[in-house]
């Protein structure tokens, strides 16, 4: 009887580990994603099928000027104060297919903007510059 035991206990102490080891990578990874969007120059957002904002890294902060603090969560539309953006992210249907389309700033610059549908989650936009335009 007492080998059962400590046979179980061994079991769930080996299974303990390794999910306390799949935590930890899995933490490693999303750090390193989060890490990769951040620095990215271009503005990247994220929304979901909602369209809350799930992610938007520094860069869109930066040029959209949205607000500090967490905004994670927030309808887009409701952050961000570009209606040519809010109407591309929001009112294209989701047709699977990848979208593009220049977006002017009241700053002047003009910016091509990539939709993609994520299946499952929403859509991401990504920006991206476009010299002599501003």
């Amino acid at each position: 009887r007492e080998t059962r035991v400590l046979s179980a206990l061994g079991s769930y102490a080996a299974g303990a580990i390794s999910n306390a080891r799949l935590h930890q990578s899995i933490s490693a990874q999303r750090n390193q994603l989060h890490t990769i969007i951040n620095q990215s120059d271009n503005p990247i957002l994220v929304v979901d099928h909602n369209h809350c904002l799930l992610v938007a890294n520094q860069a869109a902060r930066n040029i959209l000027t949205l607000p500090a603090g967490n905004i994670d969560g927030r309808l887009f539309s409701d952050v961000v104060h570009n209606s040519e953006l809010v109407a591309f992210i929001t009112q294209l249907p989701d047709t699977g297919l990848v979208r593009n389309t220049r977006i002017r700033l009241s700053t002047g610059r003009t910016y091509r903007a990539t939709l993609t549908p994520i299946r499952d989650i929403g859509r991401s936009v990504v920006m991206q510059e476009e010299p002599g335009r501003s």
